[in-house]
């Protein structure tokens, strides 16, 4: 039996077991080696070659293991001319990659048949002995987005999962990336570059990138993590967002629209993917709000709380105001004011207790008053806060029980 898991065509081959992988009636050579449901990413393939016989996995890293038209952006400003083309903010000759314009990118070049690319059914198996050949399940290094749908978290944090086994290198059933060339990019420049996500909110013409922190051959990972809200300079990525991977010899760790000084080569690894891009708010509530002194000799005032986090899910930093007035006005001129923050785990209450110094007076000026606090998500992701939290309470002798 030459058919391994119902994917994988061991020797010795025949036309037989090709047409049952490839799910093909046909049992003519040719109409195999052009079938459609070849995948292009399996390394023992038919590939154009005039070899006559059994090829050598040298004679297909020659002929790029059948990969073509791999879409590679050079020079300085690579970057902008990848995002301006690929988003079609700008697709004039001058963000064209260095391919070209052409109407598929990352394409699979077939043998044509004749004395200069016969058809050979050994180029299934990479020799006659060996375990490796054709497998029909395996998936690109670098794949397209996994999901339709991606929330901000709370602390501006966005990850972006994309399909693929994580590697430059072969598992000697897939094509080595690392192992690739073409115009503007060398064998073994997969190897040494960055990894990162492109994201473009539909009907802008900015868009905003960042990378992963290691360089790429070397993690195995195909997802990208960063706070790109707070990249966006007041435009909110939320909405119908465009995102594609890519790898670049740029790193930002942060991530930025600012992509003038990035340099080549940066390859775009798939077609973008559209998705729904919305923020996972962070909700907080106050509870058992006091505001106090011992004594009315007291040259201080003090408050308790209690806030518990409301969100979906994820911890956040809260930022809260305390205010004490000796009238029900806020603020009015002898108003005193703290403020603090605290982190806030998933699904937990947490108390708070502390006082305030009273500078030219004393806890008398305020027995007859009233304190206000006012809770947000800490400075700098207030956009994310679902709703301020104002709670009010009268200014007791002694902690209320």
């Amino acid at each position: 039996m030459s058919i391994v898991n119902n994917t994988i065509i061991r020797p010795p081959v025949s036309i037989y077991d090709v047409r049952k992988i490839l799910g093909n009636l046909s049992t003519d050579l040719g109409t195999l080696c052009l079938a459609p449901t070849i995948n292009k990413w399996a390394k023992y393939k038919p590939v154009k070659h005039n070899g006559l016989g059994l090829l050598t996995d040298q004679q297909r890293k020659n002929v790029n293991y059948g990969i073509t038209n791999i879409p590679v952006w050079t020079g300085n400003g690579a970057l902008n001319k990848m995002g301006n083309f690929w988003f079609g903010v700008d697709t004039s000759s001058a963000n064209y990659p260095e391919c070209g314009l052409l109407a598929k990118y990352w394409d699979y070049q077939r043998p044509t048949g004749g004395r200069v690319s016969p058809y050979r059914l050994t180029d299934f198996v990479k020799n006659k002995t060996d375990i490796y050949g054709y497998k029909h399940d395996v998936v690109a290094p670098i794949g397209e987005c996994e999901v339709s749908e991606i929330r901000i978290s709370c602390t501006g944090w966005i990850t972006i999962p994309f399909g693929g086994h994580g590697s430059g290198q072969s598992d000697g059933y897939t094509v080595p990336l690392g192992e690739l060339s073409g115009e503007g990019v060398s064998t073994g420049d997969f190897n040494n570059l960055y990894m990162g996500a492109m994201i473009h909110l539909k009907g802008s013409n900015r868009y905003y990138v960042a990378t992963r922190p290691d360089v790429w051959s070397a993690e195995m990972i195909t997802s990208v993590s960063s706070q790109f809200l707070s990249a966006a300079d007041g435009e909110r990525l939320v909405g119908v967002c465009e995102v594609f991977p890519f790898l670049s010899t740029s790193k930002y760790s942060n991530p930025t629209h600012n992509l003038s000084g990035a340099v080549g080569p940066a390859i775009a690894m798939f077609e973008k993917s559209e998705v729904g891009v919305s923020i996972q708010y962070a909700e907080g509530s106050i509870s058992e709000f006091a505001a106090y002194y011992e004594n009315l000799t007291d040259k201080y005032l003090s408050y308790a709380f209690a806030l518990t986090n409301d969100s979906v899910e994820g911890g956040f930093r809260a930022a809260y105001t305390v205010e004490f007035s000796p009238s029900i006005l806020f603020p009015s001129g002898d108003t005193i004011t703290a403020s603090g923050d605290v982190f806030l785990p998933f699904g937990q209450s947490t108390p708070v207790s502390r006082s305030i110094t009273i500078a030219d007076t004393t806890a008398a000026h305020y027995k007859n008053g009233y304190a206000r606090i006012t809770v947000n998500a800490q400075a700098g992701y207030d956009i994310l806060y679902k709703r301020q939290t104002t709670m009010q309470a009268d200014i007791t002798q002694g902690l209320p029980r």
